[in-house]
């Protein structure tokens, strides 16, 4: 297994309160949190989430799971895979799913 880092943009609309979503890497809860993040204009619509992850040789699967009291639109867009060592990277494939 190789330490990679994998980078990609999350997208979320919403009408009034910001909602809740958990990130998982391969069925492990990574971290659940509000989609709170706002720049000077007001809400920003995208942030760039960036996790460290062991992995092998395989497909391997990035999940949002939208969580109450109001869900978003949740799009991953634009992901990037990046070696923290000099060795290659091992031959995954990321796939994404919205639940």
């Amino acid at each position: 297994m190789k330490t990679v880092r994998i980078r990609f943009n999350l997208l979320c609309k919403w009408e009034t309160i910001p909602p809740v979503y958990r990130l998982y890497f391969n069925d492990e809860l990574l971290t659940e949190r509000n989609y709170l993040w706002e720049n000077d204009a007001g809400r920003k619509e995208a942030v760039d989430e960036v996790i460290f992850v062991d992995v092998a040789d395989g497909v391997h699967e990035i999940k949002i799971e939208k969580i109450g009291p109001t869900l978003g639109i949740f799009q991953i867009r634009n992901v990037r895979i990046d070696n923290c060592s000099n060795e290659s990277l091992p031959d995954i494939t990321i796939k994404h799913t919205i639940i």
